[in-house]
């Protein structure tokens, strides 16, 4: 049995590491000069492998989530333990980021790559997959070098879009396509947002935690907690690109509702109680940076001069909308600056227990290509790496 997998990302390494339990004659093909290319530079270089809060309710399709069965079994324990029966051994943050004991993404990259070569599996690098034709009961791939190459199964791990300038790209979906699947269109994804700044101008370099809202013609679509970054031209952070996907489905007036006030309820309203004859922008400077401290009365149209308790008899039913800052969205980033990418294969398109293809049985998936996207956070590469041990299981 000759097994084939196109892709040698996380996804398709880890997929032939598992294929190499069950089989002897495994070919991995990627375009890229080594494995794990983008791999190597997930998580700011750290390598952000897994999350310890992985649950199904985290992660989004383009429709009703396929895989929920999937993600429930191969959870984070799961994949904890695997690193651990390979050599790979992570830590975690307060917060459930997981990261390896090295903080390098490049090592973990070299790491596997070389776990796939000590398996027996043969790799071959900078080498493109044009098109996949099925022969009988085998698939023929043709390259760009005019080699050629006969697999009993494959295996197709070729991600997506996001990050071309490491060579990614949706070519692969064009091909599967041609074989009979449906696909999903490529769009950023986990991707900063430009906005009109018209009511963050003062904001350029802050970052703080805030609950942010993605609303179309009043309606919110979307809605997440956490970390967001002003920029000149928008904003970015996890708050923000974790709802970045909702956008590309909006027709009409899309805003972004960024709601300073709801992590610190409780704190603020002790303070309005008890320093009420202080001066309101002397009791917010514990709170916040002083930048948005400024920005909310630039937009208040409020005299720094007023008291804690004026304004509070002023905003006392509507503290919120003084507290929040609404900008209009202009567009996502493209795909240069997206961590993943929409474009994929339906998901009802494939056995959500063995992502193998119900349209050319002997077809697995894994990772990006699939209908799958998870907040930022280790949550995508969790995916990836599960999903590739899926497929390399089943295969």
């Amino acid at each position: 049995m000759k097994i084939g997998i196109i892709g040698g990302g996380p996804a398709g390494m880890m997929a032939a590491i598992e294929a190499s339990k069950n089989h002897q004659d495994i070919t991995i093909i990627d375009n890229n000069t080594s494995l794990g290319r983008k791999l190597g530079a997930t998580g700011g270089g750290r390598g952000n492998l897994t999350n310890k809060s992985v649950v199904p309710e985290l992660y989004k399709s383009s429709s009703n989530f396929h895989y929920k069965e999937l993600i429930l079994q191969y959870n984070y324990q799961f994949l904890y333990e695997y690193f651990n029966s390979i050599g790979l051994i992570t830590y975690h943050t307060d917060d459930g980021w997981v990261y390896p004991v090295s903080n390098s993404a490049k090592n973990i990259a070299e790491f596997l790559s070389n776990r796939v070569e000590a398996s027996g599996v043969k790799i071959i690098n900078n080498l493109f997959v044009e098109e996949i034709k099925l022969e009988k009961n085998s698939f023929l791939l043709k390259t760009k070098s005019t080699e050629k190459f006969t697999f009993d199964k494959l295996i197709i791990a070729t991600g997506g879009k996001a990050y071309p300038q490491l060579n990614s790209s949706d070519h692969m979906l064009n091909i599967v396509q041609k074989l009979g699947h449906h696909i999903i269109s490529s769009q950023p994804a986990l991707a900063p947002i430009e906005t009109t700044k018209q009511s963050t101008s003062l904001l350029n370099g802050v970052r703080f935690d805030a609950t942010v809202s993605l609303i179309t013609n009043g309606q919110r679509k979307g809605v997440n907690f956490g970390n967001m970054i002003f920029t000149e031209w928008g904003v970015n952070g996890p708050a923000v690109m974790n709802l970045s996907h909702f956008f590309h489905a909006e027709q009409g007036k899309v805003e972004l509702n960024i709601d300073c006030f709801s992590g610190l309820t409780k704190e603020l309203l002790d303070v309005f109680q008890t320093q009420k004859h202080q001066l309101l922008y002397i009791n917010l400077l514990p709170f916040f940076p002083s930048k948005l401290i400024n920005q909310l009365f630039k937009n208040s149209s409020l005299s720094k001069n007023i008291s804690t308790k004026e304004f509070y008899q002023q905003f006392q039913h509507k503290l919120r909308s003084f507290f929040t800052l609404n900008e209009r969205v202009i567009a996502v980033r493209d795909f240069s600056f997206a961590q993943i990418s929409t474009g994929s294969v339906r998901a009802t398109e494939t056995d959500p227990q063995t992502l193998q293809s119900k349209i050319n049985p002997g077809i697995h998936f894994a990772g990006e290509i699939l209908d799958v996207i998870g907040p930022c956070g280790g949550f995508n590469l969790h995916w990836a790496f599960v999903s590739g041990i899926v497929a390399g299981k089943y295969v």
